[in-house]
């Protein structure tokens, strides 16, 4: 083995093995890679790097000796969404499950304005009929709300709650919050959504609405001329 390789591949994975037994804080490194990603580009550092990441992903599913901790497990979350490592994900949102609350508080208490954390937008996503009505998620820029809806619909039905939410952002921010209703499926709360749309005509756009809803329109117009 070439001898530059081997000192790599020993030091490498003491380093590993030293972050397995302590805490694993990795605030700076996902800042670091978070403007790396933005410029596709890791050259900028000679220590973070994807196969660096990647190993470390690895090393993670597959230690008997990595702990999760409340300090380590936001930073990992946003490096298995990054990487899209699923099981990864999967078991780090176990983890915060059980504490969801606490930490979407203190993100909220320090949420001032601009995009939402890639983390905080899926673990509110999940938990998204828990916190809507918090002034803090409705300032959320529409993107990040766009991402965060599309978290909780993968998995749940849209209530009535969520539409009055919906109409509340088309309130505040006019027709930029139409593209929100571009997630909505039809539903039971159909008439009403419609209803209340008309009421917003001036600016919701239609366009962002599933075709679905024009065929139930169409359907509605034939029912009432038979």
């Amino acid at each position: 083995m070439n001898c530059k390789i081997e000192y790599y591949s020993k030091t490498h994975h003491f380093y590993l093995m030293y972050q397995a037994m302590y805490p694993v804080i990795i605030d700076k490194a996902k800042a670091a890679a978070t403007n790396m990603l933005k410029k596709n580009d890791f050259s900028a550092s000679p220590y973070l790097n994807r196969c660096v990441v990647e190993n470390f992903i690895s090393y993670i599913n597959n230690s008997t000796y990595f702990k999760l901790t409340d300090e380590n497990v936001l930073g990992l979350l946003y490096l298995a969404i990054t990487y899209h490592e699923v099981p990864l994900e999967v078991t780090l949102m176990i983890y915060i499950d059980k504490k969801h609350d606490q930490f979407i508080k203190n993100y909220l208490e320090r949420y001032l304005d601009g995009p939402v954390d890639i983390v905080f937008e899926k673990i509110i996503g999940k938990y998204f009929e828990e916190y809507m009505g918090k002034k803090e998620v409705h300032s959320f820029p529409t993107e990040s709300l766009l991402r965060i809806l599309n978290v909780y619909l993968a998995e749940n039905q849209i209530t009535r709650e969520i539409i009055e939410f919906l109409l509340l952002q088309l309130s505040g921010k006019g027709e930029e919050a139409s593209l929100l209703f571009s997630v909505v499926n039809v539903s039971h709360y159909e008439d009403h959504l419609l209803n209340q749309l008309d009421m917003y005509r001036d600016v919701f756009n239609p366009c962002f609405l599933k075709k679905e809803h024009f065929f139930y329109m169409l359907d509605k117009i034939k029912d009432d001329f038979s």
